[in-house]
């Protein structure tokens, strides 16, 4: 407490008599003091006065000591003629703010966390602290977890050249929007989450994207980038809007990412198809290998037994019987080469003697090929 008690050394005895403690007592922010004619409390976190009430001497008689029961809290002063029971009420209620107003947000964050509004106030001014000492990321964090204007605080930060604490802020804003299944969710949050994902995706991209920028710089932002991805929210939203998330990837020119999300979403058609464009062949065609739908052999098996022949007669020799044959013809007629002709003859001996296949139009294509290209294959098949 700050009393100047060097000052009240030059006062008279009345003066002193009212202006120096006869006692006092402490609780847990408050000091209660005791004066000839008066009680006051002075908060000790700010010493200022909180509380004061003059004494009636002819009324009450002249005060003589202040005492606090440890037990119960309860504070009671004493008279020559009675006592009197000072009623504490919620001393607390305003420390969150005393904190506050001397920057101690760690404190007055604490001590408002049961009052929604003054802690959203606290959260608030933490934010703007943190940003304005440069402390991008750490006011990112604060202020996604206050109901500030989300256009207000994107703005701030879309100036800055980091654009990690505009990306953590709108995460964590998305975050607290899918608390529930997005099953669950009405229509406008549906579309609120859509946007943030979206935009999210654009940031990502952006930065994976970002020309002269080291394989290092790109490596973190893909690690990231494929981390929110495959986020449960992330993944029920993109599949419900795979068409504007493809678009997006298409904008950005990125085959990889396009791959990827495809491949997240199950969407092995998409994959294969931008894996081809790209002319990763090999990837093609393992992917291929990783799917279940039959249909896409039938569909890709064409152009990758020009590219691969030997890869891909392999891959639809592991098939076995569950690939038809017959649907296979457009991809065995392809022999633009004499290793394509030869990893064909190789899959139509594995149809008829493994596959045991008897469809007529197998068995003359072999017959073929032995006739123009392997007689001596042709005398052994006719025996």
């Amino acid at each position: 407490i700050n009393l100047d008690f060097e000052k009240t050394m030059h006062l008279s005895y009345g003066e002193r008599r009212l202006n120096i403690p006869k006692a006092f007592v402490l609780t847990e922010y408050h000091a209660v003091l005791l004066y000839a004619d008066h009680v006051r409390a002075i908060c000790l976190l700010n010493q200022e006065q909180v509380y004061q009430e003059a004494f009636d001497e002819a009324r009450v008689g002249k005060p003589l000591s202040i005492e606090r029961d440890e037990l119960t809290g309860s504070i009671y002063v004493y008279t020559v003629k009675t006592v009197f029971n000072l009623r504490v009420t919620r001393e607390e209620r305003n420390v969150w703010r005393i904190y506050l107003d001397k920057g101690q947000y760690e404190l007055a964050t604490a001590h408002a966390a049961e009052d929604p509004e003054h802690l959203q106030l606290v959260l608030g001014q933490r934010a703007d602290a943190a940003f304005a000492d440069g402390s991008y990321q750490v006011a990112a964090d604060y202020y996604a977890e206050t109901d500030k204007s989300f256009e207000e605080v994107c703005l701030k930060f879309m100036v800055l050249p980091d654009k990690r604490p505009i990306i953590n802020y709108v995460k964590k804003r998305l975050s607290r929007m899918t608390t529930v299944e997005t099953d669950e969710l009405d229509e406008d949050r549906k579309n609120s989450i859509k946007a943030l994902v979206i935009w999210l995706i654009d940031l990502y991209l952006i930065q994976i994207n970002m020309p002269d920028k080291d394989e290092d710089w790109r490596s973190s932002w893909q690690t990231e980038y494929d981390e929110f991805m495959m986020e449960t929210h992330v993944l029920s939203c993109t599949r419900q809007n795979r068409e504007d998330v493809q678009q997006l990837i298409a904008e950005h020119a990125d085959p990889r990412n396009m791959a990827q999300f495809a491949i997240a979403i199950g969407d092995y058609d998409e994959v294969v198809g931008q894996q081809l464009k790209a002319e990763c062949f090999a990837e093609a065609l393992q992917t291929l290998i990783n799917q279940r739908n039959p249909e896409l052999f039938y569909k890709y098996a064409p152009e990758l037994i020009t590219r691969l022949p030997k890869p891909t007669v392999d891959a639809l020799m592991a098939q076995g019987s569950r690939l038809e044959v017959e649907k296979l013809v457009p991809t065995l007629i392809v022999m633009e080469t004499r290793e394509q002709r030869e990893q064909t003859q190789r899959y139509l001996e594995f149809a008829i003697y493994k596959l045991n296949t008897t469809n007529d139009a197998i068995h003359n294509f072999l017959l073929h090929l032995y006739a123009e290209h392997e007689p001596k294959l042709l005398m052994k098949y006719l025996e």
